[in-house]
Order: structure tokens, then sequence, then C-alpha cells
């Protein structure tokens, strides 16, 4: 019976099961009709309990299908991360490819290889306007990886701050073993500036290049990122304090960096001219036609993508191969190095965090070494050998 007394107690107690879970409790009344009413609401309210919980179960078991647990983590990651559209771009592949029904504690090794030989065979992204994408090379064993341990991010990340239906962590039984599918790559081999490839920079024609003449310069100098360049603000530019305070990488969790560069005497003589041509944005160009919004002859701040074209064709008109944008921070740095030889004032200069990721950086060759034994040649001398009998 669901209404019994109990030989220690003077109420009436309510017994039943309801979802599988048993429930009983004290009436806390003496009459059998009171007591009754009681355990009709108890049911009432342990099926509500239940529905709800089956609906948060229902929604918990699919927050963990692909697309859902991609759409949650890019919402939760977006704002912390410095390679946000690149995540977001790799997130949009992986859902692409897996099947809808795809679940995260499915995934298997076996999964991922099959992932990795399909990512393979994708080719790389043709630039705006091009519609020929089959004559495009394949992506590259990087652009493999960086799939890898985006896929592997998704699962980390709910590790750490997603919980089941129990409250308790997320765990996967048959989490695929990602080292085992990285593909090897080259190692990259820093690229510095010979004086040969600098001069023919420095006397390349520059009346195609005048509105990109001041960032090539800028970045020389001061070796900050593509990006902190291009968007650098004037609000960022603290004449009084002789310093550059621009917001740097978003470290997990969404702390954010200042990166510091002091105002030189070079780096004034490259930013005083340009007073006066935007009142946001430092580096600008003079629109050369009229087209998409812009009007001929007045200027607009410059973008990662016209910037970037630019500097390839400087480079090519230059005859400098394989040497990025990128490159003129490495080259600053080592350059610096080879002058002083501290790694910690390279380390300054380049805003690092870690000392190791600044090594990295340091391009040596073999003059270096060259140069290194002979400074220290005179500090080992050969043994003095006796005369041969």
């Amino acid at each position: 019976m669901s209404i019994h007394r109990r030989p220690n107690s003077p109420y009436y107690w309510y017994d039943f099961v309801c979802a599988g879970k048993r429930i009983q409790c004290s009436t806390g009344v003496t009459t059998k009709r009171a007591a009754r009413a009681i355990e009709r609401e108890a049911r009432k309210k342990a099926k509500r309990q239940a529905a709800i919980m089956r609906e948060a179960e229902k929604l918990l078991d699919d927050s963990l299908r692909l697309e859902n647990a991609a759409l949650r983590y890019w919402e939760e990651v977006k704002d912390k991360l410095a390679g946000a559209r690149n995540t977001k771009r790799d997130l949009a592949w992986l859902v692409q490819y897996f099947p809808d029904d795809t679940f995260l504690t499915n995934i298997t090794d076996k999964d991922v290889a099959n992932m990795v030989a399909a990512r393979r065979n994708c080719r790389a992204i043709p630039p705006r306007g091009k519609r020929e994408p089959e004559t495009y090379p394949l992506v590259s064993p990087q652009t493999v990886n960086h799939t890898i341990v985006r896929l592997q991010a998704l699962f980390t990340h709910a590790k750490r701050h997603w919980s089941d239906r129990k409250g308790e962590k997320i765990r996967f039984r048959a989490e695929p073993t990602w080292k085992s599918h990285k593909l090897d790559v080259p190692r990259n081999v820093v690229r510095v500036l010979d004086d040969n490839e600098r001069g023919r920079l420095d006397s390349t024609n520059r009346s195609e290049f005048e509105d990109f003449v001041p960032i090539i310069g800028f970045a020389t100098t001061t070796a900050l990122r593509f990006m902190s360049c291009v968007t650098l603000r004037w609000s960022e530019v603290l004449w009084e304090m002789g310093v550059i305070e621009k917001p740097g990488k978003r470290k997990p969790g969404g702390r954010e960096k200042i990166e510091r560069v002091p105002i030189t005497a070079r780096v004034r003589e490259i930013l005083e001219p340009l007073k006066g041509h935007h009142p946001i944005y430092v580096f600008t160009y003079v629109a050369k036609r009229t087209r998409d919004g812009r009007i001929k002859g007045q200027r607009y701040p410059l973008t990662a993508q016209g910037t970037a074209t630019m500097w390839k064709r400087l480079c090519a008109k230059a005859g400098v191969k394989n040497f990025g944008f990128h490159g003129l921070r490495r080259d600053r740095a080592t350059k610096i190095w080879r002058a002083t030889g501290d790694f910690l004032i390279v380390n300054k200069l380049l805003n690092h965090s870690d000392i190791e990721t600044t090594m990295r950086y340091i391009g040596a060759d073999m003059r270096d070494v060259a140069k290194a034994m002979e400074e220290t040649d005179s500090e080992h001398t050969l043994p003095t050998l006796g005369s041969p009998h």
C-alpha cells in the first residue's frame, strides 16, 4: 500500500515509485483521508520533476551532438582566442564533414583517421573572385594538423567545462589518441633578409607603394605583428609617455595582453607625417578609383588583405622570395640579437611571455657560427707538441 503507518511514528507515510525512483516520506497528518490528498500532490510533483529531468537529459544528450557542441564551444571561446577566424572555419569544416547524428562520445580513432584522409584531399581556399578552385594546391600538413587540434580542443573544453546529467565532468571512454594522427611537418626555418635583399626592397620604385611604405618601415622597426600594425590607432600612440600600447593576443580565459613598444626617433619619424590623415587609424591609403563605397582621392584605413597583397607585389618586384610580412618581425628580432647577444632584450621587443618562444624567432646561420668560433679561438690554444723521436 502507498499509504501506511509506521510503528515509531504517529503520522501516515506515503511510499511509491515514479520514473524508476522510490519516493517515501511522512505526510505529517494523522488522518488517512488527508494523507491520501498529500500523496496525490506528491505523485503529481514527482511526475512533473521526472518530465523536467527527461527533457533536461534529452537536451544534455543533444548538446554532445557534434554540431551543437561546436556551436556551444564557439560561443564560449570566440572572445578568448587569438585565431578566432581560423577556429570558426575549422569548426565549420568539421560539422560539414561528420554526419548529422555524430556525437562527441562516439568519435573514435578510426573516425579521426578517416577525417584526416578527407582533410588531406581538400584544396586551399582560392582568393575572392577566383572560380577555379580545382586548380589550387592541396592544403598543407600544417592545415590538416590545425583541424585535428581544433577537434581535440573541443574534446578538452567539454571535459573541463561541461557536466553530464549527474552533474559530473564529461568523460570520454574512447577518446582518440590525437598525437598518432598528426602529420609530420617540415621544421620552420627562420628567414632573415640579407643586405642584398634589403637593398633591393629599399631601391624598388616606391611610387606604386607610396601608401604602404610607412607601415612597412614601422613593422621593420618595431617588430609588431601584422594585425597590430594594420589596426594601429592614434589613441594607442602615447606621445607624452613615449610608448605605443597595443592590445595583443588574448590568452586562454580572456586575459588581454597589452604590448608596449617605445617611440624611438625612427618611429617618430615614420608616424609624425601621418598625422591628420585619419581621425582614428594611423595607416591609411588614398583610393585610386571610386568603387565599393570608396571615393577616388579620399583616404581610408588600410585593410589586412590589401596590405598583404601589396607586400607580395613589392617582394615580387624586388625579387625577394619566400618572405612573408611576419618575416619582418623575425628579421628584426634576429638582427637585434646579433647586435646585443641578449635574449631578454629580444623577448621584451617581441612582447613574448615565454623565452622559449623568443628563441624560435632567432635565425642563426653559418655566419653566426663562424663569428662565434673566431671570437673564441683565442681562448683555446693547441697544446704544445713534443719533438718527434
